[in-house]
């Protein structure tokens, strides 16, 4: 993991560097219709074990504290897609319910207003790198609690000081959505993006994340914003709206979680390898993501989220 090598790769600069995506989108190209996608989706859901998948492609390298804190901030309608797009159906029909209920439900962090959220990351243990606050050893896997407070501009990270007594470390989001950063955007940058999901989709196009196009582009912006803890419901409707036109994913409509908690789990695949988002059907909230990171497979659970009025009283680390 990155983020084991330098103390500081906690801070603002170092996480947005972190966290940028660059990976190619993949060669298949098809063009599908509506009852198309809905049929194969129909019969992959069909055929599906409800099983949990675990392999990931590159875009995880920084599972964990570092991830966490900089990515809590901001993871159908026709939207009109080119008939090159690359890829297979879109999970329609479970895209289109998450949509739907992202508009009406989950939680709404206000101006001084923090969302507080607690997660376990499990990732593979490289040897010869420091571990960071709050990561324990199990063999040949490193276990995190994670406790952050996401605000309109930033985000509090539980850590610990020199001394090892309890601190907050303070990740500024600084992310400009005109450029790509939707993973470290603050709430006035998230309020300049379209809510209509069709403008959304030209506007992901038209500002990629690095050298990201088509499905891949999509994909990485929409699940970044669905990720943060700050977005409003609308544009979490938009995101999920956008990926249920966007072809490329596949997914599971009725699964579970890694703590067993109902799910809705949506894919991006590139050879072997897959990237995995599970969402809360009742708030469609992200519960969890998986992927790859460096060594191997790594995920992020989310335990709780409440929203909440103040910061803890804790010093803020030096």
């Amino acid at each position: 993991m990155n983020h084991h090598s330098d103390p500081t790769d906690r801070h603002g600069a170092d996480a947005l560097a972190l966290l940028r995506r660059h990976q190619p989108e993949p060669d298949l190209r098809a063009e599908w219709s509506d009852a198309d996608q809905e049929r194969v989706l129909t019969q992959i859901l069909a055929d599906a074990p409800p099983d949990r998948q675990r392999r990931g492609r590159s875009r995880w390298v920084s599972l964990g504290l570092v991830a966490t804190a900089a990515a809590a901030v901001p993871l159908v309608a026709s939207v009109g897609l080119p008939s090159d797009t690359p890829g297979g159906p879109s999970p329609a029909a479970a895209l289109d319910r998450l949509a739907s209920v992202a508009g009406v439900s989950g939680l709404v962090v206000g101006p001084g207003e923090y969302l507080h959220s607690r997660a376990v990351t499990d990732v593979p243990y490289l040897a010869g790198y420091p571990l960071a606050p709050g990561q324990v050893r199990h063999g040949d896997r490193l276990q995190s609690a994670e406790e952050t407070w996401s605000g309109q501009s930033s985000v509090w990270v539980r850590s610990s000081d020199a001394d090892s007594h309890p601190c907050l470390d303070v990740v500024h989001m600084r992310g400009e959505v005109d450029s790509g950063g939707y993973d470290t955007a603050s709430a006035d940058q998230l309020a300049t993006l379209p809510t209509d999901p069709e403008a959304l989709a030209r506007y992901l196009d038209e500002h990629p994340d690095g050298g990201n196009r088509g499905t891949i582009n999509r994909y990485v912006a929409a699940t970044d914003l669905l990720w943060s803890g700050i977005a409003p419901p609308a544009l979490r409707s938009a995101a999920l709206n956008v990926l249920a036109q966007t072809s490329g994913l596949d997914g599971d409509g009725h699964t579970t979680d890694d703590r067993g908690r109902p799910a809705i789990r949506i894919d991006y695949s590139q050879g072997a390898d897959v990237e995995s988002f599970w969402f809360d059907p009742e708030t469609a909230q992200i519960s969890e993501r998986a992927g790859t990171t460096q060594g191997g497979e790594g995920s992020t659970v989310v335990t709780s989220r409440d929203v909440v009025q103040q910061l803890p009283d804790l010093p803020t680390c030096s």
